[in-house]
C-alpha cells in the first residue's frame, strides 16, 4: 500500500458456524457461541444505537440458540416481560415484537434512544435484521439513555445499571455495547495465537506492529494481554518471535475516550487499570464517529480499487484514513505493520448511502 508491504489479517473471512457472525464479533462472541444451549441464558440484555453491527451480531447468536433450544425441546417462561426503564413511542409495537407467533425460547432484548422517524417508519440495515432475527426492541428517552447507560463522552460501563432488574433473575446475561466484557477473551486469545504463530514463521525476528480500529478497544486490550503472555513464554522456550506490539487507532471518539474505555474494561476484568499496561493508541482529536467525509470515501475507493479490499465505512475506512494520512510510518522504520481487518460489511450500503 503505497510503496509500503502491511499484512493483512482477514478477519472479515471468519465466520461462526450456524450465526454467520464474521469478523470482530466472531471473535467476542465466539465464548456465547460455544456454549451448550442448556447453559446459555434465557435472555441476554444489551444497549446501543440502533445500526450497531454488536446488535445484529448477537440477535444472531441468540436466534441460533433459540434454534437449538427447539430442537431439543427446552422448557421455556411463557411469563417473560422485558423490564422497561424509560419511555416508548406507542407506534413502534412492529419493531419491539418478535416477528413468530411462538414464544422464544432464548431471547436477546436491545435498549437504544429512540428512533428517527425514517427509521420508524422504514427500518433498514442493521436494524431490519436484527429485529427480523427476533430481537425485542425498547426504546427509552435521550435523557434516560444517558442516565442508565452513559453518554458517548463518557462511554458505558462494563457493568449492568443497578436500576435495570434482569428479565429473568438467575438466568439472564448482560453483555455492554460493543462487547466490552470478559465474553470476548477467548476469541481474541485465539487471534493472539494465530498472530503469533503467523509471525514465528514469517517474521525472521522482525519487530511486529499490529493495527486496528478501536470502538470500545476490548480486542485490542486483549490482544496486548495475550501477545505479552505469548512473547513471555516464548522468551523463555528460548523460541524467537520478534517484538510484537498493539496499536489502536481510536474511531468513536478521540484517544482519551478510547483509553478510558480500556481503563474500565482492563480494572473489570482483572487487570492493573495503569496507562502504561494499555495497548498504544494514535493521536486523534476532533474526531465525530460515523459523519460521512470525502477522504474517508476516498480512502475507502483506493482500497476497494488499488487492492481489492473492501472497509467499513465506520470503523476501517476511517482508520486507514488516519493511517494513510500518517504515511504508514510508525516511530520506529524498522517495525513490520499487520492491520487487523475486523470485518463489519453488513452495513456498507446503508453507509454509502449516506
Amino acid at each position: 500500500v503505497r510503496d509500503r508491504c502491511i499484512y493483512i489479517k482477514r478477519d472479515d473471512l471468519l465466520r461462526l458456524p450456524d450465526s454467520n457472525v464474521n469478523g470482530n464479533k466472531a471473535r467476542k462472541l465466539l465464548s456465547l457461541s460455544l456454549l451448550p444451549v442448556e447453559d446459555f441464558p434465557d435472555v441476554i440484555v444489551s444497549y446501543g444505537g440502533p445500526q450497531s453491527n454488536s446488535m445484529v451480531a448477537l440477535a444472531a447468536v441468540v436466534k441460533q440458540k433459540d434454534d437449538e433450544a427447539r430442537r431439543t425441546q427446552q422448557p421455556h417462561n411463557e411469563n417473560y416481560e422485558p423490564e422497561d426503564i424509560g419511555e416508548e413511542d406507542d407506534n413502534e409495537d412492529s419493531l419491539r415484537d418478535t416477528p413468530s407467533n411462538k414464544p422464544r425460547l432464548k431471547r436477546f432484548v436491545y435498549y437504544t434512544k429512540k428512533l428517527p422517524r425514517h427509521l420508524r417508519d422504514q427500518p433498514c440495515g442493521n436494524l431490519l435484521r436484527a429485529t427480523s432475527l427476533g430481537m425485542e426492541l425498547r426504546q427509552i428517552s435521550p435523557d434516560a439513555y444517558k442516565h442508565f447507560f452513559g453518554s458517548e463522552v463518557d462511554g458505558g460501563s462494563v457493568f449492568p445499571p443497578k436500576e435495570l432488574l434482569p428479565p429473568l433473575p438467575g438466568n439472564s446475561a448482560w453483555v455492554p455495547q460493543g462487547v466490552a466484557c470478559g465474553v470476548a477473551n477467548l476469541g481474541v486469545c485465539r487471534l493472539a495465537h494465530e498472530i503469533a504463530s503467523f509471525w514465528q514463521q514469517q517474521g525472521k525476528g522482525k519487530p511486529l506492529v499490529v493495527v486496528l480500529p478501536g470502538g470500545t478497544g476490548t480486542v485490542a486490550l486483549f490482544l496486548q494481554r495475550a501477545l505479552c503472555e505469548i512473547q513471555k513464554i516464548k522468551s523463555n522456550q528460548k523460541s524467537p518471535l520478534g517484538h510484537i506490539s498493539v496499536c489502536a487507532i481510536p474511531c468513536v471518539g478521540d484517544t482519551s475516550y478510547l483509553c478510558r474505555q480500556m481503563l474500565g474494561l482492563d480494572l473489570a476484568t482483572g487487570g492493573s487499570g495503569v496507562e502504561k499496561d494499555l495497548p498504544n493508541m494514535m493521536e486523534v482529536v476532533n474526531q465525530r464517529f460515523g459523519e460521512p467525509t470525502k477522504e474517508i470515501l476516498d480512502t475507502f475507493n483506493e482500497m476497494k480499487n488499488e487492492h481489492g479490499v473492501f472497509l467499513d465505512l465506520l470503523y476501517g475506512a476511517p482508520a486507514w484514513t488516519l493511517l494513510l494520512r500518517s504515511g504508514l510510518a510508525f516511530p520506529q522504520d524498522d517495525r513490520q505493520i499487520m492491520y487487523i481487518h475486523c470485518g463489519g460489511l453488513e452495513g456498507i450500503s446503508t453507509q454509502l448511502t449516506r
